[in-house]
């Protein structure tokens, strides 16, 4: 009987001292696709995955933070300068993830991750594109994309992120040169259909000539067959 009022005893302790632990914040969740940060006295200790997880060592453990998995977008106007003096802005979309293994890193290199690779976006687009005519920034968009991606790629890796995908949109120029583009693009066209209606009318006017040249010689030979009969009869 006493043994049963000691276990009994020990069991309410430790039951107690877990709802204790329950209400101090010692147990805590982590949800799918995101990493909890711990920190002792400041520092890093662990990180936590998905699931129910205990704050240890409780009570000095805490969570410094969490970092988001999953796949994030950032999208950016970018304005460039091209070659040949044109503003231009450019839609680019980066979609990035935070590499697993590399959540210490992620969290604590970058202060303001998206800020940072923003700029970093607008940097490398700005520098491709400095050295391209506008039409090249139509004709180019794959070029450019390839470029950020890959210089991206090697800069955030650093940092613990991994580029997925890099999306470059049409350039949108001012309206005047938008305008001008249409202008230029209308004055071609016109050229090309003056130039086939030359032709036609060239074609043309040698056809008929032709034709009449054709009559001229048949008349010429007809004269030349019957003149010597008209002749003999008269």
């Amino acid at each position: 009987m006493e043994l049963l009022s000691w276990a009994f005893l020990y069991g309410a302790g430790f039951f107690g001292l877990f709802i204790l632990f329950l209400m101090l914040g010692g147990v805590f969740t982590v949800t799918e696709q995101t990493i909890a940060i711990i920190e002792v006295f400041g520092k890093f200790y662990a990180t936590k995955t998905a699931g129910i997880r205990l704050k240890f060592p409780f009570p000095i453990a805490t969570i410094a933070g969490r970092i988001n998995l999953r796949l994030q977008e950032l999208t950016a106007q970018v304005e460039v300068k091209t070659i040949d003096n044109v503003f231009v802005v450019i839609p680019v979309s980066l979609q990035f993830r935070i590499i697993p293994d590399r959540a210490r890193d992620a969290f604590y290199a970058l202060d303001n991750p998206e800020h940072q690779i923003q700029s970093f976006v607008l940097n490398v687009i700005r520098t491709a594109a400095s050295g391209m005519t506008l039409e090249h920034l139509y004709t180019e968009k794959s070029k450019i994309a390839e470029e950020v991606s890959t210089e991206l790629k090697d800069r955030l890796a650093s940092f613990g992120y991994t580029v997925e995908a890099v999306l470059v949109d049409q350039p949108a120029p001012p309206q005047e040169v938008q305008d001008a583009f249409n202008r230029v693009i209308a004055a071609e066209r016109a050229k090309e259909a003056a130039s086939l209606d030359g032709a036609s009318t060239r074609i043309r006017i040698i056809a008929e000539a032709d034709a009449e040249k054709e009559d001229k010689a048949t008349s010429f030979l007809y004269f030349q067959f019957f003149s010597p009969l008209l002749k003999r009869n008269f």
